[in-house]
């Protein structure tokens, strides 16, 4: 009997271990994750600092080629909150595409003059340049319909690669969502932050390489 019970003291022993050892794994699998995000978060907070942008702003400063919108354009600018901020610049460049913008402008686009626009507009300066603080809205402005239209066809696709290969590889979609959360919010173009240009094309390249390998599988077979 007393075999026994030291069998089961035993087994019980190496059952509390391996909980143990499952509960540290988690918690260094979150840990990992946590900083993941604040790596992505600390990118987006540096988003003012990307070199793209830097140069555009200093191509298109205030000089004698500059041109003011003609357009009657009010926004509500007496909340600093941070949600209201990004919907203000959000509504400007709306009324910006649906009142100042012409046709051949709507389909194609109107460049980067929106740019020195809200910075004329926000900040009361020629010089300065702000931006719809949303990828889709800075397509559609530089752009037109057309760009925005083939940016959304991209996202699509991508989404759809990513829930095909969702089992082998959710954590990159995991990711994906979290950078593009907060891209939706101060982002400019399509990969802004960089490292959201890498996780949109990711899925391509992964449906590309086992595309490669299964064909070649099947030429062997």
């Amino acid at each position: 009997m007393a075999t026994k019970n030291e069998a089961a003291k035993n087994n019980k022993l190496v059952e509390d271990n391996i909980n143990i050892s499952k509960s540290a794994y988690n918690n260094n699998y979150l840990a990992s994750i946590y900083s993941s995000i604040i790596a992505i978060m600390q990118q987006i907070n540096e988003i003012d600092e990307n070199p793209f942008r830097n140069w555009v702003k200093n191509i298109i400063s205030e000089d004698s080629v500059y041109r003011h919108y003609t357009a009657e354009i009010t926004i509500d600018s007496t909340t600093n909150n941070f949600i209201l901020e990004r919907t203000k610049r959000w509504n400007f460049a709306i009324q910006i595409y649906a009142k100042e913008f012409n046709w051949a402008q709507k389909i194609f686009g109107g460049g980067f003059a929106f740019l020195n626009w809200y910075g004329t507009y926000f900040y009361k300066d020629k010089t300065k340049s702000d931006w719809p603080h949303n990828p889709i809205l800075f397509i559609l402005l530089y752009s037109g319909i057309i760009g925005m239209t083939l940016y959304l066809i991209i996202m699509y696709k991508s989404l759809l690669l990513y829930l095909r290969y969702l089992k082998e590889y959710y954590l990159f979609f995991i990711f994906f969502l979290i950078t593009y959360f907060f891209t939706f919010f101060s982002g400019g173009s399509p990969f802004d932050p960089p490292v959201m240009g890498f996780f949109m094309i990711f899925p391509f390249f992964i449906n590309t390489i086992l595309k490669d390998t299964n064909d070649n599988t099947t030429i062997e077979k």
